[in-house]
């Protein structure tokens, strides 16, 4: 008769439970959240009168943990270089405020 160490066997168990043992490509648990919001905003929603109305992602952005993940992995790092030279050549000088909307074109900020 084969005997089983229960302690091991629960070790083991709560070892394949946790997230980071089942990394696909190295997607962490963040990263397959905000996938979810993404792939929801290519849901449509349909009112009662079967009309498109919009789509799934605001209703999975209601929930913190999916709006927390959306901004985690928000690639930000572009925006912040733009900014910062923007901000950098506005120390310079002085703006008149009728050059603020040239700058905005010459940036391209949105």
């Amino acid at each position: 008769m084969i005997s089983i160490d229960q302690n091991s066997a629960i070790t083991s168990l709560n070892k394949a439970l946790k997230p980071s043992a089942c990394l696909i490509d190295s997607r962490s648990e963040i990263d397959r959240l905000s996938f979810l919001t993404k792939f929801a905003s290519l849901i449509n929603f349909y009112d009662h009168k079967n009309k498109v109305n919009g789509n799934w992602a605001p209703f999975l952005l209601k929930d913190p943990v999916f709006f927390m993940a959306s901004i985690a992995t928000m690639p930000f790092h572009e925006k912040y270089l733009k900014y910062i030279k923007v901000s950098t050549e506005c120390t310079k000088k002085i703006i008149d405020p009728r050059e603020i909307n040239i700058i905005i074109k010459l940036y391209r900020i949105e």
